[in-house]
């Protein structure tokens, strides 16, 4: 079986408007199959499933999906998608994030702070094949993305706690030393 890389569906030269992501299967049928000689193409239309990913998006953070060459399949953007099929070569996250882009090549799962966002990032292979296991169009990349600021919020909100209680602990330390103090100059006395 072959799967194909996930691209939009084109219909008579054109590409299909709405847009259709599409995902297609490939098997070779034979008698011993109980069907003609031949091959069997399945399209799958991926929409449902984008619309899935897309519906996961909340005020803090999204998800963006990247074929192998660092073009977006999935953006919060609809129009930084598909680069590649729509003749816009400069949409791609290697072209945007270079060091981002080189940071999802350098792991194969992943956090890494960008420009004040929490990225999360993971390499999804979509074909195991042993035929094609390991080459550049098995993958794709899916990214979780926060929201711009929300590192420093992070911080600030960690941060007060920890003041808070390195506070306790040195008022508790600057308590203890004048007990000790004390108890000291009056054995003294």
């Amino acid at each position: 079986m072959y799967t194909s890389p996930i691209d939009l569906n084109v219909e008579q030269g054109r590409v299909v408007t709405p847009f259709q992501p599409t995902l297609r299967a490939t098997i070779l049928t034979g008698e011993e199959d109980g069907l003609q000689p031949g091959v069997l193409i399945i399209n799958f239309n991926l929409e449902p499933f984008f619309e899935r990913l897309r519906a996961l998006a909340d005020n803090n953070t999204h998800v963006e999906l990247l074929d192998p060459s660092g073009y977006w399949l999935l953006h919060p953007e609809r129009q930084q998608e598909w680069g590649f099929q729509l003749g816009r070569p400069e949409l791609t996250l290697a072209e945007t994030a270079s060091p981002l882009w080189a940071a999802l090549h350098a792991a194969f799962c992943r956090q890494r702070g960008y420009q004040q966002r929490l990225v999360s990032f993971a390499r999804l292979n979509h074909d195991e094949s042993t035929d094609r296991a390991g080459t550049a169009e098995d993958h794709l990349f899916v990214m979780a993305v926060s929201r711009s600021g929300q590192i420093n919020e992070l911080r600030y909100r960690l941060l007060l706690p920890i003041i808070l209680v390195c506070s306790v602990i040195f008022a508790v330390g600057l308590l203890l030393i004048r007990y000790f103090v004390r108890a000291c100059r009056n054995a003294i006395a």
